[in-house]
């Protein structure tokens, strides 16, 4: 086991840094972390925020750590994972943050012989309102499970995954559904500027109508349409906006949307366990 480091990101986008603030805020020593990335003037900027180790070889960050956290892109899974598979110390735990790269694929390539950690974390993490689906692969020992989700809490909700084929349902909703709901916000914030507000009061209303709405989505077990049915008056306002959206398919749109990225992250999943380099 490495002497110096206790945790490695290779690769380290947005949420893998997200990720690396909770480790600091443990609180892990920086002095126990070493963050890899190609490119060396991003990894400058890594040390400088974060005081972390830094280095631009992936088998450094490899060697003989006890957690390796896999921030990289799925197009990178399979020649990383081979590039780090002779330098894994065999109580190496392996947590990644892939979207469509299986356990299995993991397995392929490294062996059976280490546990294995898949995360779906969405970027709301970053505030600690985020939601997070984990899996553990049978070999991850109870002592790893509450370490990690210990680490995991700071991001908001913890959302355990039992079946690793419900993944890519979790990756589609609360992985990819933020950016969905940005783009709702960006409708509202575009109706208010068209109907005579400002874009600054727009988007004040627009957030503090989003938060509301969830506050109370969340506070009640009732059905959304239920919820929906309160607001709206027969010949009223919100009626009005209701047909347009009925008209437009909205509600249907959104779970289209979930469908397409869940159904994306199967693609990507069937296409890395059917690659015949394994």
């Amino acid at each position: 086991m490495n002497e110096i480091f206790t945790h490695s990101f290779i690769g380290i986008g947005k949420m893998a840094q997200v990720i690396l603030e909770a480790l600091l805020k443990h609180p892990v020593d920086p002095k126990k972390i070493i963050v890899s990335r190609r490119s060396l003037p991003a990894l400058k900027k890594i040390k400088k925020t974060y005081r972390v180790a830094i280095t631009t070889d992936n088998r450094e960050a490899a060697a003989h750590i006890k957690y390796i956290w896999l921030g990289i892109k799925p197009q990178q899974a399979l020649e990383i994972l081979k590039e780090i598979k002779p330098f894994l110390s065999r109580s190496t735990v392996i947590i990644s943050m892939m979207a469509g790269v299986s356990t299995k694929t993991i397995h392929k390539v490294i062996g059976h012989a280490w546990p294995v950690v898949r995360l779906m974390p969405n970027t709301p993490a970053k505030l600690g309102r985020g939601a997070t689906g984990v899996y553990f692969t049978k070999k991850v020992s109870d002592k790893v499970k509450k370490q990690i989700i210990f680490t995991l809490d700071k991001l908001g909700m913890i959302f355990p995954i039992k079946r690793e084929s419900d993944f890519n349902a979790v990756t589609g909703l609360s992985g990819s559904g933020p950016a969905f709901v940005y783009k709702i916000a960006q409708g509202l914030i575009a109706g208010g500027v068209e109907s005579g507000l400002t874009q600054r009061q727009a988007r004040e209303l627009t957030i503090a109508t989003l938060q509301g709405a969830t506050a109370m989505l969340a506070a009640s077990e009732m059905h959304p349409e239920t919820l929906i049915e309160n607001v709206a008056s027969k010949k009223g306002t919100t009626e009005a906006g209701l047909k347009v959206l009925q008209k437009y398919r909205t509600a249907k749109a959104m779970e289209l949307a979930v469908k397409a990225a869940a159904k994306r992250s199967l693609q990507i999943t069937s296409s890395l366990e059917s690659n015949k380099k394994l």
